[in-house]
Order: C-alpha cells, then structure tokens, then sequence
C-alpha cells in the first residue's frame, strides 16, 4: 500500500506494459480530464471509479499518424493493483509529478531502476524488451498483439522484431 518511489518505478514497469523513459520523468498527477493541457504528459487518476490512464501528450511518436489522436494517448492502466498504489499514494501524498513536487531526471530514474533490481546498466528500453518477450511467450493473438503496441506506443512490427530479434538475452 505504501511504495516508495523505487518501487513504484517498477511496479509502473511490469505491471503495465511500459511507456518510454520520457514519460516516467515528465508525467504529472491530475484528478480530471480537463486538466490535460494537450501538451503534457499525466497520470489520471479517478478517485470516484477507482480507474487510473497514462495520457501521453509528448513521447516520440506523438506526431505520428497512430497517435496524434487523443484516443491511442490515453492508455487505462488495467492492473488493479497497480492502480489501488497509485490512488493510494496520491491521496495521503499529493504531489506535481509522478516522485513528487519536482520533475526527475533521466538518470534519477535509470538510478532507482538499478538500484531497485540490482542489475546494472538496466534501462527502460530494456525492460520494454523484456515486457514484450514476456507477453509474446503466452502465445497471444494478432489482435492482442495490437493493443500491446498501442499501450506500448509503437507499431506491432515494432514490437515482433523485438521479440525476435532479442529472444534468448532475457
């Protein structure tokens, strides 16, 4: 019920099919829809329904043709989990940002990552590699396929040369 920041870094990470680094780092927390500025990267949280969305307005696809329309930016987090950490956690200690009142930065992010698995030079890449390997080996259909690349952000092609490319290093 009570995470700290390291842990909630990876609990963003494996229990959700991850975002790309940028989002952990720029991410602030907001309670309504209306508050999404367009331009911003959030956490939505909603008390009322129990319900949690990445909204990602920024990240290196965002003026693709997939996922320049708000539909493919915000994601449900599914996990329930994970989404009764997060409420949890926002509501006996709001903050700004995902780790608090301050924006991180890249490398406090890939620190807490190492420090929390104790593998060195693990990154967010990585663990998005990992997460695809993971959810491939359940032997998933096309369709599945495809929302796992719209939550991850990239296109399905992406994620197969992934998995197949990488198949035997996780």
């Amino acid at each position: 019920n009570k995470l700290n920041n390291k842990e909630l870094l990876l609990c963003l990470l494996t229990l959700q099919p991850p975002l790309r680094t940028s989002f952990y780092y720029s991410a602030k927390i907001i309670r309504q829809e209306k508050d999404n500025n367009k331009e911003d990267n959030y956490i939505l949280l909603n008390y009322r329904h129990k319900k949690a969305y990445y909204i990602v307005n920024s990240d290196k696809v965002s003026n693709s043709k997939e996922y320049s329309n708000y539909k493919n930016s915000k994601i449900q987090i599914h996990n329930k989990e994970l989404v009764k950490a997060l409420l949890n956690k926002y509501k006996e200690n709001p903050s700004i940002y995902i780790f608090g009142d301050t924006k991180k930065t890249n490398i406090s992010i890939l620190r807490w990552l190492e420090d929390i698995t104790k593998i060195k030079g693990l990154n967010i890449d990585n663990m998005r590699s990992i997460y695809i390997t993971w959810f491939y080996n359940k032997k998933i259909t096309h369709e599945e396929k495809r929302k796992l690349a719209l939550s991850m952000r990239h296109s399905i092609l992406t994620l197969s040369l992934i998995h197949i490319s990488e198949p035997t290093r996780r």
